[in-house]
């Protein structure tokens, strides 16, 4: 028997697809290939789509490829399992309420070519206990981190022009 591929994918451009959908909403593990396979053609997956994997509960780990350069809004929301995810430094994109919900999620990494934290990424991530913001980040809009009851420190880098932090408390550098 051949594997059932769990994933749905948007193509995008001559050379590049999304994936769009999860089918298997039950399954723990998922990894993304860098390279679908669309009706005899070969895409390079370079976007997770809005809600693509919204409401997969049971998702506990996803592999993300180096060739994913952005995440929808909402793309991992209600994921109420998933615990930790390994965001490629490739990723420049984050959509608004992208991990809304994602009541178990302890760790985040927020790659260094990052600019804005959305409204809502984080909302309700009651887990989340560390962020760190890299230089990149220009841009934290509301919300971002509302519901984090967790959230006991947000270490953001030296080399951030426009956000600071004092003892694990988020400040704007120009305060």
């Amino acid at each position: 028997d051949t594997p059932i591929n769990p994933l749905e994918y948007k193509i995008l451009t001559d050379s590049t697809a999304a994936v769009s959908n999860c089918l298997l909403l039950e399954t723990d593990t998922i990894s993304i290939p860098e390279k679908a396979h669309i009706k005899g053609n070969e895409y390079t997956v370079t976007k997770i789509e809005k809600k693509a994997f919204s409401y997969c509960r049971r998702l506990t780990n996803i592999e993300i490829p180096e060739s994913v350069t952005s995440f929808g809004y909402s793309a991992f929301e209600n994921c109420s399992s998933l615990t930790n995810i390994d965001i490629p430094v490739s990723v420049t994109n984050i959509g608004y309420s992208a991990f809304k919900n994602c009541s178990n999620l302890t760790n985040i990494n927020i790659p260094a070519n990052v600019t804005s934290i959305e409204e809502g990424t984080f909302n309700g991530c009651f887990q989340l206990n560390n962020v760190e913001i890299p230089a990149s980040v220009t841009n934290i809009c509301e919300r971002a981190f509302y519901g984090c009851d967790g959230l006991r420190e947000i270490s953001v880098s030296n080399e951030n022009n426009v956000y600071s932090d004092d003892s694990g408390v988020l400040y704007n550098a120009t305060m």
